[in-house]
């Protein structure tokens, strides 16, 4: 995606293919009035890497204007690939920071996933205008929530992207999203961001040991420039502030020239503001990590273990992941590593293949306040704005009984709890 498209107030359109005339002039409506729109029609160029660049698009989005038809809905009411994953995003975000609007382009009926939004339909003959104006007023509401987030606490945090390339037998393609972060009542805050600038240009730099590494045998000048590149891409998905912790999020991907598909997987960096302390890993928020990691462990199975994977306009049975792959992927503290403080207590984010099959694509599990503050460090509750809270404990055996076997779980409704926090993208 080309520099000048990086922003929060990005808007991505998603659509089914054969729609594409009917698409183009919303496109060309909105573009005309200085909206800052995507549409892969427009941005994607040949042999520019598809699936990168829609999901880095989707990633930067503000908002996703989803265009909805006959053509993007198949006779059993399932979405086509594009906009479930539009929904998916959206499913994912842990806070209200992204928006999609409907655009319903025949009289068709609505869609389960779609009838708890503000639908927009075209039928009414005014959709172009109606559409800007629900995009104004999201906007709008975007900026104020950020705003409001930033003055509470003191913060401010902008964005900027660093991209290095080189042509070669493979050659690579690096970027990272840099955010500088300002305190204006504690100056030292900026150096969170000079710690983070400092961890992904340490990837790129490893980035750069191709120059050293031709492949002529394997790689050849004849195959697109895509296909002969290793590509890594970190971009900022999300900035979450609960009392004097801040919490940065990073989806990186990566792909190495010639191989089958590329891989996601997370970075996240958390720091105390005030003194301005890094907590490297989730063990430093812990008295005794030894101790506290089985209830922690438990938490987070029981929480993965009851996730439905169905999508949102999937009937049938709840879809659990597998007890062994939960088991297997939740063993050591090591794979706890990519983890955010929220309001609701510890995200930790598995990336593919960790807890479930590639196809499953990443998944979070919440720990919540009451499973962590007995073991937490007093000053981390301190900083958190938790060290009065109390909660009535449940006895061992009652938290053992949370983690069942998918057999077991196979006829419960139950999803795991929603999580919100702050987020300046």
């Amino acid at each position: 995606m080309s520099d000048d498209r990086q922003g929060k107030n990005l808007i991505f359109f998603s659509y089914a293919r054969p729609d594409r005339d009917r698409v183009a002039p919303y496109y060309s409506d909105l573009n005309d009035n200085s909206y800052n729109v995507w549409m892969d029609f427009h941005e994607i160029k040949g042999g520019q890497n598809w699936d990168l660049e829609i999901n880095q698009a989707m990633d930067s989005a503000a908002i996703i204007v989803a265009f909805i038809s006959n053509n993007s809905v198949n006779k059993r009411g399932y979405l086509q690939k594009e906009l479930r994953i539009a929904f998916e995003k959206y499913r994912e975000k842990l806070i209200d920071d992204i928006f999609i609007i409907p655009v319903m382009l025949d009289d068709i009926e609505i869609p389960s996933v779609v009838k708890s939004f503000q639908v927009i339909s075209e039928r009414d003959g005014n959709s172009i205008n109606s559409l800007k104006e629900s995009i104004s007023a999201q906007l709008a509401r975007l900026g104020e929530t950020i705003t409001k987030v930033q003055e509470s606490h003191g913060l401010k945090w902008k964005f900027y992207q660093y991209r290095d390339e080189w042509e070669g037998l493979p050659g690579y393609d690096a970027s990272y999203d840099i955010i500088l972060i300002e305190s204006s009542d504690y100056p030292p805050a900026r150096e969170i961001g000079h710690v983070i600038r400092g961890t992904l240009s340490h990837d790129i730099m490893l980035q750069r040991q191709v120059m050293f590494e031709q492949n002529s045998n394997h790689l050849n000048f004849g195959k697109s420039k895509y296909w002969r590149t290793n590509t890594y891409n970190a971009k900022c998905t999300g900035v979450y502030v609960v009392e004097n912790v801040v919490s940065v999020e990073y989806t990186i991907y990566t792909f190495l020239g010639g191989a089958a598909h590329g891989y996601t997987y997370f970075r996240t960096f958390s720091f105390i503001i005030h003194p301005t302390v890094y907590l490297q890993s989730i063990e430093d928020i812990f008295t005794d990590p030894a101790a506290a990691f089985p209830s922690v462990q438990m938490a987070a199975r029981s929480y993965l273990m009851n996730v439905d994977l169905r999508r949102d306009d999937e009937e049938g049975e709840p879809v659990r992941l597998e007890e062994g792959s939960v088991t297997s992927g939740t063993q050591n503290w090591q794979q706890f590593s990519s983890f955010i403080f929220t309001e609701d207590g510890i995200v930790i984010l598995f990336p593919p293949y960790a807890v479930g099959p590639y196809s499953h694509g990443p998944q979070k599990a919440i720990v919540n306040w009451r499973t962590i503050r007995p073991f937490a460090k007093h000053h981390i509750l301190c900083a958190l704005g938790r060290e009065f809270e109390h909660f009535d404990e449940k006895s061992e055996a009652e938290q053992r009984g949370m983690f069942r076997s998918p057999a077991v779980q196979q006829g419960s409704s139950e999803s795991p709890p929603a999580s919100t926090e702050s987020t300046g993208q």
